[in-house]
């Protein structure tokens, strides 16, 4: 996402994709397992709400450039 977006917008997008992916691994795990499939949606909403707050605190673009750095000084 870019830099300009709102950050209320941004936080809310994360929350959408952190939900999916999790409800996503929640589905395919046991389905792969051949298990019974349960999905705890207070877990998957409790990921997405922790992955939107961690995306606030620790920013992408922060954690780009931190990799970058790290990468450089191995170079």
């Amino acid at each position: 996402m870019s830099k300009k977006t709102n950050p209320v917008l941004r936080a809310l997008i994360t929350f959408v994709l952190g939900c999916a992916v999790l409800l996503l691994v929640y589905w395919l795990v046991p389905v792969i397992m051949h298990n019974e499939v349960v999905i705890n949606w207070y877990k998957i909403i409790g990921g997405g709400v922790l992955i939107a707050i961690l995306d606030l605190v620790f920013p992408s673009d922060k954690r780009r450039q931190n990799r970058e750095i790290f990468k450089n000084k191995f170079k």
